[in-house]
């Protein structure tokens, strides 16, 4: 029980998990290619603002003080802060918050600039960090010659710069370059708001990841709930299958079964149910068995000993034809012993030697050893069949022999047609007779005489021998009514 929860248990916490990773990370995807996006709109909508405040003529002059006091003019409720840089790295004015919401950092006057070429002089501490931002405009603005103010906007590569040192965790988004007549003055480091951050979409986005994280202990315990029904449910199912078998295996039958909705469980329960009919089937064929040789085998047998002791007592005569009936009751005996041995050494999973034979031939090597072949009337369809010819002979010779036993006093001869057709190779054997109704036994078990006037002898293994012959061969055998005086067996095999 314990080794199946588990299992069961893992199984569906691992499927719980699959399906909640995936579910965080489409929206972690999704949430950061968003991002991303409304930043950039953000970005770009602010370097809008700050090309129409220079082009309409508000900004008088740019000096550090005028341009700090414009900053909280030109962001709007996206932008989270503002710092004002000189191009020689000194922060000259600042405006806004931390794009977390924080009050942005007290920055020192006075900052030496970065002009040293990335190297400080011994002794100094450095004078910030080194970092790259990808989203660069400058702002060219200059006078033309009638006066007018002309503004030239252009956006830059990404690149790589020295923020100073409180700014460390607060690296811009993007870069403004204020630049008067050609000449670099300003560095507009933006800060922006992130959906998390932003005050009208953070609840809405923190509520979603917070609501993530929580489906874990949710699959957990839907893993814990599932696994534990399942579990019961289904060992309970094993034990009642292995109790099943267990009477199988001790000679049992009718053994019950618990009944499932699940139609996979289901599918065990009737397989064990069939395989309990096999076994009652083959009880009682194996019955059919001992009592069918020792019957088979004990009347030739009787035969001989009543002979035996018949000249014994002088009751028979020493002579040739008393012999001779002891030779003929010797022969039976012989031939359903040969018969038996044959018949268990095909069940035995013989190997065929499968070979191209002409048609013509193989029905000439049926015939060599018929005595009835002049009461058969052959007929051959394709030039060659492929097959162990000896076995197919054999089967075949069977199938013939009861075919001209059942078709004795008939005025037409037994039909037999071999034929290829839609990828199998057919045999087809038509002779005159009936199956009577009161047969209600495979007529393919051994010892079952299938004989269709009832008057004939035999052992009874004749069909069956056929019918294994042609299993081997992965064919089928079929023996029907053809009207209402003939009989047809049928042989199929794949090509």
């Amino acid at each position: 029980m314990k080794k199946l929860f588990w299992k069961y248990f893992l199984n569906v916490f691992a499927i719980a998990l699959a399906v909640l990773l995936i579910q965080i990370a489409v929206p972690l995807f999704e949430y950061g290619v968003s991002q991303q996006r409304w930043q950039v709109s953000a970005y770009n909508d602010f370097v809008d603002s700050v090309e129409q405040a220079v082009s309409d003529g508000s900004y008088t002059d740019f000096s550090a003080e005028f341009m700090t006091s414009k900053l909280s003019g030109l962001k709007d409720d996206r932008i989270a802060g503002i710092i004002l840089m000189t191009i020689e790295g000194d922060v000259v004015g600042s405006e806004g918050k931390t794009s977390d919401g924080g009050a942005l950092p007290a920055f020192r006057e006075g900052e030496e600039p970065r002009n040293d070429g990335g190297q400080r002089p011994e002794g100094r501490e450095p004078i910030g960090v080194p970092t790259k931002v990808k989203l660069a405009t400058r702002i060219d603005i200059s006078t033309a010659s009638d006066g007018s103010r002309v503004i030239t906007r252009t956006v830059l590569d990404a690149f790589d710069y020295v923020l100073p040192r409180d700014m460390r965790t607060q690296a811009p988004f993007g870069k403004v370059i204020i630049s008067v007549n050609g000449v670099d003055r300003y560095f507009m480091d933006l800060l922006t708001h992130t959906p998390r951050t932003y005050a009208y979409s953070k609840d809405i986005v923190n509520s979603l990841f917070r609501g993530l994280f929580v489906s874990i202990p949710a699959c957990l315990l839907i893993a814990f709930v599932a696994a534990w029904v399942l579990s019961s449910r289904n060992t309970k199912y094993i034990d009642g299958v292995r109790r099943a078998l267990n009477d199988l295996a001790k000679g049992k039958s009718n053994v019950s079964l618990p009944k499932e909705r699940n139609s996979e469980l289901n599918e065990i329960t009737l397989a064990v149910e069939e395989l309990d009919k096999e076994l009652q089937a083959n009880k009682k064929s194996r019955k059919a068995w001992l009592h069918s040789i020792s019957h088979d085998l004990n009347t030739p047998t009787s035969a001989m000993k009543m002979i035996i002791d018949g000249l014994n007592d002088g009751v028979f005569p020493a002579d040739e034809a008393t012999f001779k009936e002891l030779q003929k009751e010797n022969d039976a005996l012989s031939e359903r012993i040969e018969r038996v041995i044959e018949f268990s050494s095909l069940q035995a999973d013989t190997a065929l030697e499968i070979g191209s034979i002409s048609t013509q031939l193989f029905v000439d090597e049926v015939f060599s050893n018929f005595k009835d072949k002049d009461s058969v009337v052959p007929k051959v369809e394709c030039d060659s069949i492929s097959c162990d010819s000896m076995l197919m002979g054999r089967a075949a010779r069977e199938l013939l022999k009861n075919a001209v036993e059942a078709n004795a006093g008939a005025s037409e001869p037994v039909r037999w047609t071999i034929r290829k057709s839609e990828g199998f190779y057919e045999m087809e054997i038509v002779n005159a007779g009936h199956i009577p109704s009161a047969i209600d036994t495979d007529i393919f078990e051994p010892w079952v005489k299938g004989d269709w006037s009832r008057t004939s002898g035999g052992s009874g293994l004749g069909l069956p021998i056929a019918s294994t012959i042609i299993v081997l061969h992965k064919g089928t055998i079929t023996i029907c009514q053809d009207g209402d005086d003939k009989v047809k067996a049928t042989l199929k095999w794949p090509v």
